[in-house]
């Protein structure tokens, strides 16, 4: 059993897995089971300029235009490689495609409506990209592909 310091008091114990586990005891005295994961996480937040193209390029407009805050209200988040924060660009450089193309198609399917010239300037023009290094796991049951 190891003690972190600044979970000094709180933490019952660590153990060595192929992630990072511990158990904190809280107030109420139940243990609270915590896998920090080999990913770093990926928020996609959609700028004003994705949200005009939502508006301008649906075929069949029906009722109220889309606002920013609606179209964030559940933003996009991916677990990407555990190193990618530290070189974030040079990664980002690299796997934008599939990631854009991923939100766009959560919009509309057809890729007709897509934007022809989809570079990396686009995407950083019409996402907020938010990055974190620490993901820990707090349910106590395997990941599985749900197969959406």
């Amino acid at each position: 059993m190891a003690q972190h310091p600044k979970l000094a008091g709180e933490l019952v114990h660590i153990h060595q897995s192929p992630a990072y586990s511990m158990v904190l005891r809280s107030e109420s005295r139940q243990d609270w089971y915590f896998t920090m994961l080999n990913r770093d996480l990926l928020i996609v937040r959609l700028k004003q300029p994705f949200v005009d193209w939502i508006n301008e390029a649906d075929p069949s407009p029906v009722g109220d235009y889309l606002t920013l805050e609606s179209a964030n209200e559940d933003s996009s988040v991916f677990l990407i490689h555990e190193f990618a924060s530290e070189e974030f660009e040079s990664w980002l450089e690299s796997c934008y495609q599939p990631l854009f193309d991923y939100i766009l198609g959560e919009w509309y399917t057809d890729p007709a409506l897509w934007p022809q010239n989809r570079t990396l300037e686009l995407f950083k023009a019409w996402c907020e990209l938010e990055v974190h290094s620490m993901v820990m796991d707090y349910v106590d049951e395997p990941l599985v592909d749900d197969g959406y």
